[in-house]
């Protein structure tokens, strides 16, 4: 949620999660608080399924119960990226 830049959004979030509500509720409360506050849910939500399922390709996360967690090869997997990203950048 923090891609969305949007504080109130965020605190909303978490409240609903808090609340432990069912993922369907929190995503059509989320979505019509964003729409009430003008803020693009929609392709923020398309986005973040994309950098989701990306960083699950990538081995990088994975889902345990209702979150996503870090693989023990998180930093590893990164700081290879950044190396490729320097040396891209030199270019």
């Amino acid at each position: 949620m923090e891609h969305l830049g949007n504080k109130e959004l965020i605190g909303y979030y978490i409240i609903l999660i808090r609340k432990r509500l069912p993922r369907t509720e929190i995503h059509k409360r989320v979505g019509k608080k964003a729409k009430d506050l003008g803020v693009p849910f929609g392709t923020a939500k398309t986005n973040y399924n994309i950098v989701i399922k990306t960083l699950q390709n990538a081995r990088m996360i994975y889902k345990s119960g209702n979150y996503y967690r870090t693989t023990k090869r998180f930093s590893e997997l990164l700081h290879g990226m950044a190396d490729v990203w320097e040396e891209w950048r030199k270019e």
